[in-house]
């Protein structure tokens, strides 16, 4: 839904300073949070915790993220302004007991933590929460981790 607070602070200065943007992994890693990690935040901003968990890596490719309009319905669009994922993302089983929400995704690059995009888990043009329980695999389906500036 935003940019992290540190990627936008490095995109101001490319944009108002002509300051070099950082060169970025060729991969993301995705993490789950249990809340919105905000503009300061991170990626061990209220990431999920559970006995297992890890984050995900994903290569920034044509083959893994789609662009898309920035507004439901969120159509794909070479000049959308928004991206998602265009395949299912599995995150690892939930070992421990009981349950927990995840209704936060964020991507960051592997090298610092560094947040550089945020979101609400979204279904069907809906903000949407995973709730998984033990032995559960959060499963991000096609088309539900949209990431917009707006």
């Amino acid at each position: 839904m935003a940019f992290g607070g540190a990627f936008a602070n490095d995109l101001a200065k490319f944009i108002a300073q002509s300051t070099a943007l950082p060169s970025y992994s060729t991969n993301w890693i995705l993490h789950l949070h249990t809340a919105d990690p905000g503009v300061g935040g991170d990626s061990t901003t209220t990431r999920a915790a559970y006995g297992s968990y890890a984050g995900v890596s994903v290569p920034r490719d044509a083959t893994n993220w789609d662009t898309c309009d920035v507004t439901n319905p969120y159509a794909v669009n070479s000049a959308g302004g928004g991206f998602k994922n265009k395949l299912t993302i599995l995150f690892p089983e939930k070992s421990d007991a009981g349950t927990v929400d995840l209704p936060w995704i964020s991507i960051s690059d592997t090298a610092t933590n560094k947040i550089i995009y945020r979101a609400r888990l979204n279904r069907a043009g809906v903000d949407s929460t995973l709730t998984v329980a033990q032995f559960g695999t959060p499963t991000i389906a096609p088309g539900s981790a949209i990431f917009t500036n707006v």
